[in-house]
């Protein structure tokens, strides 16, 4: 088993409740950076005391994990995108147009050789998303 491991340089809990809202989450976990052990010798900063250090939400199935990681653990852009399948070109349609509002377009909604429908998106956290309905 895979598990996607997503950072989001401080907007982990907004990110949580926008793919809620899409995917309706069956199941979500949320650790903040105040509710981890403390490491001897190092305080934790006030206003870093509300960041989630750990996440687990399923999307259509499957765990993934979303943080506030910050700092040299941070890259601008990944190389990684999440692929759903889905069951109809409706649910497709509609997670399209949520994911792809304030996002970008990598690849419109249509047609293509390997499916009936696809498309890819980057979220507006920077996340790809490629969606595929067979």
């Amino acid at each position: 088993m895979i598990e996607p491991y997503i950072n989001i340089n401080g907007k982990a809990d907004e990110a949580i409740a926008f793919y809620d809202s899409i995917f309706q989450c069956k199941s979500k976990k949320i650790f903040r950076l105040s509710d981890m052990p403390e490491i001897p010798g190092q305080t934790l900063p006030e206003e870093m005391k509300n960041l989630i250090g750990d996440s687990e939400i399923e999307i259509c199935g499957s765990i993934v994990h979303i943080s506030d990681m910050m700092g040299d653990f941070m890259t601008q852009d990944g190389h990684i995108s999440l692929m759903i399948q889905f069951k109809s070109p409706e649910e497709l349609a509609s997670v399209y147009e949520k994911l792809s509002e304030d996002g970008q377009i990598l690849m419109a909604l249509a047609p293509e050789s390997f499916a009936k429908l696809y498309a890819w998106v980057k979220d507006k956290f920077g996340v790809g998303w490629q969606l595929m309905f067979n």
